[in-house]
């Protein structure tokens, strides 16, 4: 979902970067449980909406 939001290159910096919004890696948070994947997913939606 990532890469189809903010494309390719910012997608994987941004699931394997550090994000101080979310508390760490939002890969790590992804895999670790539900409320990390949606807390994730609301950060790429932020960031889309964001970029306007």
């Amino acid at each position: 979902m990532a890469m189809l939001v903010l494309g390719r290159e910012e997608a994987l910096d941004f699931i394997n970067g550090e994000c101080a919004e979310l508390g760490g890696r939002p890969i790590d948070l992804v895999r670790d449980s539900d409320d990390g994947r949606d807390a994730v997913e609301a950060e790429i939606f932020r960031m889309a909406l964001a970029r306007g």
